[in-house]
This record gives structure tokens, sequence and C-alpha cells, in this order.
């Protein structure tokens, strides 16, 4: 019973951040998807890829905010398998969307795809050191109590 939704599933903040982040990865999606067929001079098969993947952005993000919301409102049948499967929307989501995005710089050259790579990486990189700068004096914290 004490597995309810706000308890131990997903916190407060998590899911504002992932409705935050289906929200973003959605309205960007869609806004691409309008703005991609426009491209001229661009590799063709590169921008079928791009909007194919963003295609499927579009839609697994709006299933990840579809399932958030029901979890919110049925929180007490809230349960691990539910999120696990919010979780794995989610990723195809964010997976799609990247690459999307990869497609879409390679469609107007290789350089831009090796920028956002790059730019990602190094982003990632720094992100899993903040994370571990954060989790080591909470570890520290919980083991003196």
């Amino acid at each position: 019973m004490n597995k309810l939704l706000g308890a131990n599933l997903i916190s407060n903040p998590r899911r504002d951040f992932f409705s935050w982040l289906s929200a973003g990865i959605a309205a960007t999606s869609l806004a691409l998807l309008i703005f991609i067929p426009s491209l001229n001079d661009v590799n063709v098969y590169a921008k079928k890829v791009s909007l194919i993947a963003f295609i499927v952005s579009l839609t697994f993000s709006f299933g990840s905010l579809s399932i958030l919301k029901e979890m919110i409102v049925f929180s007490n049948a809230s349960n691990d398998k539910a999120t696990s499967i919010h979780h794995f929307v989610i990723f195809i989501a964010l997976l799609s969307f990247l690459i999307g995005f990869g497609a879409y710089f390679y469609s107007m050259s290789a350089m831009y795809t090796y920028i956002f790579t790059g730019a990602f990486v190094i982003v990632f990189v720094l992100f899993k050191k903040a994370q571990s700068a954060m989790i080591a004096p909470n570890k520290s914290l919980k083991q003196d109590k």
C-alpha cells in the first residue's frame, strides 16, 4: 500500500519533469514536422528519416503524457509495471527525437551532425558529473542517519 504514485514510484518533481519533457518533445516535433517539408536542396533520404523519426517522437511523447496523466488520476492503482511502461514510452520518444534531429542536421550537412553529436555528448557527460556531485553528498547524509 506504500507504493502510491506520489510516494515511491514517481515523485512530484519527477512528474513535473516528465510532463515538461514530453510536452517539449511533442511541441518541437510538431513544429519540425511542419518546417522540414519546406526544406529544399537537402538530402532527401535524411529528410524522410527525420520526418519519420519526428512522427514517432510526436506520437510517443503524447502517449507518455497520456500515461503519466492516467497514473496521476489513478495513483492508487499505479504500480511498477505502469511506471516501467511510461519510462519505455518516453525513452522511445526521446530516442526518436534525437534520431530526428541527427537526420535533420545530416540532411543539411554532415558537419552539422558532427557538431550536434559532439555537443550532445559533452552535455551528457557534464550532466552525469553534475548528477554524481549531487548524489554523493546525499548518500553520505543518509549513511550518517
